[in-house]
């Protein structure tokens, strides 16, 4: 069983509906906790209405206590504070379990998320602490650095946690993700030569992705490659910007 904690888009390509449509094509059984309900479509962005803080709680207190919970996925969430207060929900029913946190800065249709003060935070190491692996693209491991620097951020968050940095957006080598572990080990996870098309969303899944592998017992780069592996088929799923999740 996996807990997805994730914003609702209605048009189905990201956030909760995303999470649970890869968590349940990868054999494992879904469950969520909402962050967040937004309205848009895969073009546009239109807004996003934030949960109160102790609904949030609320409903992941009830799924810690009465389900088996193997691996959590957090996505959107609308500051540090409650980002703390949920992974120390967490970490107080559930000390060891794989904590996978997407760190969205923006969706893909430029609505942004964060801000800038969350990711430079002077508490942000202690959130960071409390969280398993972080899966930024490269825009957002640059936030975790003063100089925007990608080797600087990736610097910065592999002193507190693992990273699966992925590499849609890499200028040397597009579609190439690197997994950066905690201890200073890296491993390229490569795809498919050809060039596929983008996808609404793909963040979330291989995000949901990845925590379904650590949620049956693979280790980091067994859920990895898992990950890479599950995305790239929903990247060619389809020519559009929706995907399916095969």
């Amino acid at each position: 069983m996996v807990l997805c904690v994730s914003g609702f888009d209605p048009s189905g390509g990201a956030g909760m509906l995303a999470d649970i449509k890869t968590v349940n094509s990868l054999g494992c059984y879904g469950t969520g906790v909402l962050t967040a309900n937004t309205i848009q479509t895969p073009e546009e962005f239109f807004c996003c209405d934030w949960i109160p803080d102790h609904t949030v709680l609320k409903q992941l207190k009830v799924l810690l206590n009465c389900n088996k919970i193997k691996a959590i996925k957090i996505g959107i969430v609308q500051n540090l504070a409650l980002l703390d207060k949920i992974l120390d929900q967490i970490r107080i029913t559930e000390p060891e379990i794989p904590v996978v946190w997407d760190p969205v800065i923006s969706s893909s249709t430029d609505y942004r998320f964060t801000k800038d003060e969350m990711l430079q935070d002077p508490y942000l190491p202690e959130v960071l602490k409390k969280i398993t692996m972080i899966t930024p693209n490269i825009p957002e491991i640059r936030q975790f650095a003063s100089s925007s620097s990608v080797s600087e951020g990736m610097k910065y968050v592999t002193r507190f946690t693992h990273c699966y940095l992925k590499g849609g957006h890499s200028e040397t080598e597009k579609g190439t993700d690197v997994l950066h572990l905690k201890g200073g080990s890296t491993y390229k996870i490569s795809g498919e030569e050809r060039i596929l098309p983008p996808k609404h969303g793909s963040g979330c899944v291989l995000s949901s992705a990845l925590t379904c592998g650590l949620a049956t017992g693979g280790d980091f780069l067994t859920a990895s490659r898992l990950a890479k592996d599950f995305t790239e088929r929903f990247l060619s799923s389809h020519p559009s910007l929706t995907g399916y999740h095969l």
